[in-house]
């Protein structure tokens, strides 16, 4: 993951571990340069309707005396830890009391760790932003757009970028990650994402709004291609390689860039491209996105936006700005990186991965 671009590591059963077992995880992750996120609940699951300690089968939206005392201790050994970076509150929550012990939960964390932040994580937009007070510090949304086989989609990606954009607006900007799909959903009606397509919903989440990508899930390293559908990214060719040398890479790469706090003004003359323009260095950078499966021709202006040739990072191309406009080509669910800045370096060659993830599928396939 570390060599891969990634920088973070959420572990769901992490306070469920043997207190030796969590000791050599958190030094694993610091010494790989990775910060980690757990549940605040020692020796508890927690569903989405409530918690279950383990040395019971009862679940119930409310914590026990006991349970409270278990997260004022663990909260107080994990917190000193140097790789370990924030508490992951809750998974796609459900009911009112539920959400009410939530609460208690996060007030009781600030008092005790205020100098950790707490992630909420929910699969709709409303539930990201009514729990915006008194709940969470970052909210991440986790709607997965589920393709299908016949080539629709259980969601399609325009809504679940769209639902990226209510959060982000709804909540403090710095507050609003995004969880894209990373898994092959389970039955015959479903497929998984193809790498141009997790481009297109990593990028398309990041205009909209997304200050955090926290891909769901890596999965077991040692699976057969399309033998297990819980195998996360490894699942198949195009969500392991990707994840791993697609779409990790490129945001480290273009990491700088993205970090620019000021957006400055780009439009598109397609409704179904999104677009976002930054300045780093000097040099113009616009990421435009196709979230429909549709091909088009789209320009893309920008108020003072350089005339000149501009790079498309990774495409081994280049595309004309002539009176602050660019004209390009987009395919479906397509993702363009531009840029005049000659120096900046292409952190993945995205035809050349294509390729390699094309051969890799047809070796995979072979008996």
């Amino acid at each position: 993951m570390s060599r891969a671009g990634y920088n973070v590591i959420h572990f769901y059963t992490l306070n469920q571990m043997k207190p030796e077992r969590i000791q050599f995880i958190l030094d694993e992750a610091q010494k790989h340069h990775l910060m980690v996120f757990c549940y605040p609940y020692y020796r508890c699951k927690v569903s989405s309707f409530g918690f279950q300690p383990l040395s019971t089968r009862v679940k119930s939206p409310r914590l026990t005396p006991q349970d409270w005392e278990g997260i004022r201790e663990w909260v107080s050994q994990v917190k000193k830890h140097p790789a370990f970076l924030g508490w992951y509150l809750c998974d796609e929550p459900k009911g009112v009391e539920f959400y009410s012990e939530l609460r208690r939960v996060y007030q009781t964390l600030a008092e005790i760790d205020p100098y950790h932040p707490v992630i909420s994580l929910d699969m709709t937009a409303d539930g990201c932003v009514s729990k915006r007070d008194g709940y969470a510090d970052v909210h991440v949304l986790d709607m997965y757009p589920h393709p299908l086989v016949n080539g629709s989609w259980q969601r399609s990606v325009s809504s679940v970028l769209h639902s990226m954009k209510l959060v982000s607006d709804g909540v403090a900007p710095q507050g609003a990650w995004f969880c894209p799909e990373a898994f092959k959903p389970s039955g015959a009606d479903y497929r998984s994402v193809t790498y141009r397509e997790i481009r297109c919903i990593v990028f398309g989440s990041i205009v909209n709004g997304a200050t955090g990508i926290v891909p769901y899930k890596i999965g077991n390293p040692k699976a057969e291609y399309y033998q297990n559908s819980n195998s996360g990214i490894f699942e198949t060719p195009d969500m392991r390689l990707g994840y791993l040398q697609g779409v990790g890479p490129e945001l480290r790469g273009l990491e700088a860039v993205l970090l620019e706090p000021e957006r400055l003004s780009v439009a598109t003359d397609r409704c179904h491209v999104i677009a976002i323009r930054k300045m780093h260095n000097g040099g113009e950078f616009v990421i435009a996105v196709n979230t429909v499966s549709d091909e088009c021709e789209c320009g893309i202006t920008g108020e003072k936006l350089p005339d000149g040739k501009y790079r498309v990072l990774g495409e081994n191309r280049e595309v004309d700005v002539r009176d602050g406009k660019l004209t390009d080509r987009f395919g479906g669910f397509e993702t363009h990186i531009y840029t005049n800045d000659a120096r900046y370096p292409v952190p993945v060659d995205i035809e050349a991965l294509e390729s390699e993830i094309a051969k890799t599928k047809a070796d995979a396939k072979r008996p």
